[in-house]
């Protein structure tokens, strides 16, 4: 498992279910799945209520993910 460095939202298209919040985050290693889903915790996106992370593109240590923008 790689330990989340820095999570921060990096965009967002509106408040509705359909609209999405974007991440970047940065890990101590190559992040997996579950990394990437500790990483939206972190950031106060709790996947059971948002959704996501959908769409997880990684890049060495970075990874990139949207979510829903409202657990309604």
């Amino acid at each position: 498992m790689a330990k989340v460095e820095d999570v921060h939202k990096t965009g967002q298209t509106g408040n509705r279910p359909r609209d999405r919040i974007y991440f970047e985050a940065r890990f101590d290693g190559p992040p997996e799945a579950s990394d990437v889903s500790e990483a939206q915790k972190k950031a106060g996106y709790h996947p059971g209520g948002y959704g996501g992370p959908q769409d997880v593109r990684v890049v060495g240590n970075t990874a990139t993910w949207w979510c829903a923008a409202s657990c309604d």
